[in-house]
């Protein structure tokens, strides 16, 4: 998902600008490290909820067919807001306000699962799937953004989406770490829950005024 959304990105870039992108030095651009932690963080639920949802619901009681369906379930509904949120987000350069509905979603979806599990489960998941799924193709948008250059865009596209799928990695290892400590599965909700809305606030960082893109350098280099 992530290569076709570069794909489709980058035609647009080459015919916006042909200046010679400088070489990217991500090590040292804070920016591109707050992305990169961003792109993670936001995403991190993902793999939780795939190693970890069935079992959960079969720890409340529910077989193994039902619980793995709930999986299926919100992978669904993170591919359609996957494929939706590109769409909407042309309407406009500002990604907050659909980066915050997309967390906000995410949020709901996890204290449902810490509150009332069983009463309304496909609701809560399908908020889990909509929320990481526009999370995912929103924050990768973001990260485009931030260059017209197609060449510098895909080098920070490249090193945001390496350091944040190592944090992704670390997810589900520390669901199961919490569930072996506390018996239960909710204290890693609550987790993920109080990481999205720390990165709701985050969000407010990236306003497009801020972007620095190379075309932007070198003109203030010429000015």
């Amino acid at each position: 998902m992530g290569a076709l959304l570069l794909w489709a990105w980058l035609p647009l870039g080459a015919a916006r600008n042909q200046q010679i992108a400088p070489a990217f030095k991500g090590l040292r651009n804070r920016r591109a490290w707050l992305l990169a932690l961003y792109f993670g963080l936001v995403n991190c639920g993902y793999m939780s909820m795939v190693a970890w949802l069935p079992a959960y619901y079969q720890q409340l009681g529910w077989g193994v067919l039902p619980s793995g369906s709930l999986l299926a379930f919100m992978t669904i509904f993170q591919v359609i807001a996957a494929l939706l949120m590109p769409v909407l987000a042309q309407r406009g350069i500002d990604r907050r306000p659909l980066l915050g509905i997309s967390l906000l979603a995410q949020t709901v979806g996890y204290l449902g699962l810490i509150l009332a599990p069983l009463e309304y489960p496909h609701l809560w998941v399908a908020l889990c799937g909509f929320g990481l799924g526009a999370c995912f193709a929103l924050s990768l948008l973001l990260t485009l953004d931030h260059h017209r250059d197609p060449r510098q865009a895909g080098q920070l596209a490249a090193f945001v989406q390496g350091v944040g799928f190592l944090i992704n990695a670390v997810s589900p290892w520390l669901t199961g770490w919490l569930r072996e400590l506390t018996g239960n599965f909710v204290s890693a909700w609550v987790v993920l829950t109080v990481t999205v809305l720390a990165m709701l606030v985050v969000t407010r960082v990236f306003s497009p005024a801020t972007y620095r893109t190379d075309s932007e350098v070198v003109a203030a280099r010429h000015a």
